[in-house]
């Protein structure tokens, strides 16, 4: 160890030594190799070759290793960092020792083209051909989401094609790690049009950006989980290459190669870091490090533009490279370790007034300037002296520790008993409530007995008649008086049939078939009473599907599906959902909508009953395991498409295993959209509209360009105004006209679903958002949605000649009594829910994050069964 000649100061640690947040399978990434397998595949030997050999074709010889990411050893450094004023360096330190990566060593690391960017290298190509043809828009980059539909169509095309489709897939998953379903920066991406031009990019500078913004962003203790972008994989061999010892002992080192990446097939071992430091010390006296690439002083700053010099930072480099560091600098208990108490202070000062009593007054002058020890004096007397007084130290160090612990277990001792002592007392309270309880039931039930109707078979009760398949009222026409009058619509009682109800023994029979005895059977056989057996429409549980299905038959079908649909069948809840209460309105607009003809006559409410969240069809649910049987392993596209919808959050293999993308919200979108169309249509009203959620991108995008001295609206706008988008669909329904309220939904924050309800009358737009706090600003809300407030008024002055011309904007509610996902990533199916219910004229009990798995099921069948062909 060397110290620093003057007081220099060194760049503060991101945690306190002792106090960093520990790793709990917390880290995420999206540099996932084996998704290159699916790449390599598709695009065939002889371009699959030609990547490797180029300026990214590290990444692909990386995924061909036998290579293990390890996420806890890259977390020991990322909170091990120092806090540095420059977003081009991540500095850690190591018992003392900090270690740099920069460029420098990303470059060496990965062998990555790390030369500055040049402003004059320009790709001048024709990219829109190539864009329109694997459908991505020529004014954006593309995402790797859309180039996975693409694997399966590509094997017959061009060797270029081909070429440029891997390129892409690297670029995303080993260059930029970025999500699926984040895009490629247009003009990075069209450079694998151009193969020199993409060859002479500096591509180690794009994953070294994109790497270490991701790394001063994130926080490592406010969540229990981050997300790390670029080529993380470069930061596990930095930990090898920058600490001799763990890569000696962890990192399994390969020979011959000369690309440090490609060096280190690594593992998962779990690290002991304070063993490893202990080993390192007794070996080699301190912690072995590589601190940094060494470089001239003129030099030892990469290139960036507007780069700004960190004092700390420059202070630091500089006396590792003239070997002057002070490696005490961070350590707390050896740099300006204050005294705990008075109690300390006032026994180290009486321990230095008996060091100086016992020492000859002619050498108490030597000892005060620090030579006393030196002296010829009783050494043995003061080397005994001065290890008592240390251990007197140690110590009364350790006392607030040990009175701590004595307080603490006997509060924890008090609490426990005055704890246990209320419980005993509420289970006391309880047990007298439960057996007053029984009381009253019991009494309830002599007094049901005693006035129940004599002819149960006869007896019909009101609410089963509303909930019924089969209303006890019908609509008739009334022959009119006149011969000139027209026939009238009224409301008739049927006649009464005879009960279809069962009398059955208190004997009932499982499902399959065998007789099992009621527990009350023997109350029930000494008052004579009869079981009442109700037939019920059976709908499929996903539990178990060798035991749901109706008929043997299907039983014995459906009974050996594949392991991946047993176990999504396994997620769905038991039970049915609760039954949601009618809550009416002042004016009765919305009525709870039943089977019976009396309700469904009430104006504003449709006849075609369908509950928004009530379980799945069996019918539908069967078609579409049968049509998921049938495509396993042929059609990867429909399959991740269902999949990612019927999934339930709990089984998600990453964040976005399941959360919804575009695809989805659009077949859904469009789903309601088909059902508007419907004579009769399950909505409250023909005044509304679902807009078409391709259009609803196109829409934003086309608002980031939005010029108002030179924009004009398209005639896709115009179409989607008259109803006649899209155009297989069409209705003719004009806004104002025939359209008061406007249903979308609309991604914000680039990864957060919610849906918005435009009312065109009173010029307001709703916005019904299952995770607030995503968005938690309601100017950030405005923002993220400025393209509908800003554009709708624009859009109604050209195409309503008559209408009071107005520029000014519509504004934004949103509702706060809405449910909430408490568990992220369900905000998609929420937002599709919440469109159901309004467009219904229904509240939304019944929907929250317990109902949700049954409602994506739900979902996936309908889309299935509705738009799948579309």
């Amino acid at each position: 160890m060397t110290l620093s000649n003057s007081a220099k100061t060194y760049p503060p640690r991101l945690y306190e030594e002792g106090k960093c947040p520990l790793q709990h399978r917390s880290m995420n990434h999206n540099s996932h190799l084996a998704a290159l397998q699916m790449v390599e595949e598709a695009v065939g030997l002889d371009a699959w070759e030609s990547i490797k050999t180029s300026s990214v074709g590290v990444i692909v010889k990386l995924k061909e290793m036998d290579y293990t990411w390890s996420a806890k050893a890259v977390h020991h450094l990322l909170t091990n960092q120092l806090v540095v004023n420059n977003i081009h360096e991540i500095w850690s330190v190591i018992e003392g020792q900090p270690i740099r990566l920069s460029l420098y060593e990303f470059g060496q690391i990965t062998g990555f083209n790390c030369e500055p960017f040049d402003i004059n290298d320009k790709v001048e190509v024709d990219h829109k051909p190539f864009w329109e043809e694997i459908g991505v828009s020529p004014s954006h980059g593309p995402m790797f989401s859309k180039l996975r539909l693409l694997l399966t169509h590509i094997r017959n095309w061009s060797f270029e094609k081909r070429r440029m489709i891997g390129l892409l897939s690297v670029l995303s998953i080993g260059v930029l790690g970025i999500s699926p379903g984040s895009r490629i920066p247009l003009e990075q991406a069209k450079r694998v049009l151009d193969i020199k031009a993409f060859e002479r990019y500096p591509w180690g500078r794009v994953a070294f950006s994109s790497l270490v913004n991701s790394v001063k962003v994130i926080s490592f203790e406010e969540r229990n989980k981050y997300t790390l972008r670029g080529c993380v994989h470069a930061l596990l061999i930095w930990v090898y290459e920058s600490i001799p010892g763990i890569g000696e002992e962890y990192g399994n080192r390969i020979e011959g190669n000369q690309v440090p990446l490609l060096s280190w097939s690594a593992s998962r071992c779990r690290i002991n870091w304070d063993l490893f430091y202990k080993k390192e010390k007794s070996l080699h006296q301190k912690v072995r490090v590589r601190h940094l690439i060494v470089k001239s002083e003129a030099e030892i700053y990469p290139q960036w533009p507007e780069d700004k010099v960190d004092d700390d930072l420059h202070n630091l480099i500089t006396d590792i490279l003239h070997g002057k560091l002070d490696d005490t600098y961070w350590n707390q208990n050896t740099r300006n370790a204050p005294v705990a108490n008075k109690a300390k202070r006032k026994l180290a000062s009486e321990c230095e007034a008996c060091v100086k009593k016992k020492m000859p007054k002619e050498r108490t002058s030597d000892y005060a300037c620090g030579s006393g020890l030196r002296s010829d004096g009783d050494d043995g007397f003061k080397h005994d002296l001065i290890e008592a007084v240390k251990t007197l130290t140690s110590t009364v160090a350790s006392m607030d520790k040990i009175v701590v612990e004595k307080v603490l277990t006997a509060v924890d001792t008090t609490i426990e008993a005055k704890v246990n002592a209320r419980v005993g007392q509420a289970e006391l309270v309880l047990a007298k409530q439960i057996s007053t309880l029984k009381e009253d039931v019991a009494i309830l039930r002599e007094k049901m007995q005693a006035i129940a109707p004599k002819n149960d078979a006869h007896f019909v009760n009101q609410e089963d008649e509303v909930n019924s398949n089969d209303p006890s009222w019908m609509v008739q026409d009334k022959a009119p008086t006149h011969l000139d009058a027209a026939a009238v619509q009224c409301v008739v009682r049927k006649k009464a049939k005879n009960s279809e109800v069962k009398l059955t023994s208190h004997v009932l029979l499982a499902t399959d078939g065998e007789k099992v005895v009621g527990k009350n059977q023997a109350k029930r056989a000494a008052g004579d009473l009869k079981t009442v057996k109700k037939e019920k429409n059976v709908v499929p549980q996903l539990r178990d599907s060798a035991e749901t299905w109706s008929n043997s038959e299907d039983r014995n079908k459906y009974g050996k599906l594949d392991a991946t649909l047993d176990q999504l069948a396994a997620s769905f809840l038991d039970g049915p959902l609760q039954k949601r209460k009618p809550q009416l309105t002042k004016t009765q607009v919305y009525p709870y909508v039943g089977n019976s003809t009396v309700k469904r006559i009430i104006t504003g409410v449709s006849k075609a009953y369908y509950d928004p969240l009530a379980k799945v069809d069996e019918t539908k649910f069967k078609k579409l395991l049968d049509y998921l049987h049938d495509i396993a392993g042929d059609n990867d596209v429909d399959t991740h498409f269902y999949m990612r919808l019927i999934t339930p959050r709990d089984d998600w293999e990453t964040d976005e295993s399941g959360w919804l993308t575009d695809s989805n919200m659009a077949s859904a979108m469009l789903m309601f959209h088909k059902r508007h169309m419907k004579n009769p249509s399950p909505y409250s009203s023909s005044r509304i509209a679902f807009l078409d959620h391709w259009f609803v991108k196109s829409w934003v995008r086309d608002y980031k360009t939005y010029d108002p001295k030179t924009w004009k609206f398209s005639d896709t706008y115009k179409k989607v105004f008259n109803g006649n988008y899209p155009t297989e669909f069409s209705n003719n329904r004009q806004w104002l006209k025939d359209v008061d309220r406007l249903f979308l939904c609309h991604l914000i924050n680039g990864n957060h679903w919610v849906a918005l309800e435009v009312d065109l009358l009173k010029k307001i737009i709703h916005v019904y958002d299952s995770i607030q706090t995503v968005v938690p600003s309601i100017t950030d809300l405005q923002e993220e949605c400025r393209s509908f407030m800003k554009m709708i008024p624009l859009l109604l002055n050209e195409m309503v000649p008559d209408r009071k011309k107005s520029s000014q904007q519509f504004k934004i509610s949103r509702l706060k009594s809405v449910p909430k996902n408490k568990i992220p990533g369900d905000c998609g199916v929420y937002a599709l829910k919440y469109i159901e219910c309004k467009a219904i004229g229904c509240g939304f009990e019944g929907l929250s994050d317990q109902c949700i798995p049954s409602m994506r099921i739900k979902l996936a069948a309908e889309i299935y069964d509705e738009v799948s062909g579309l």
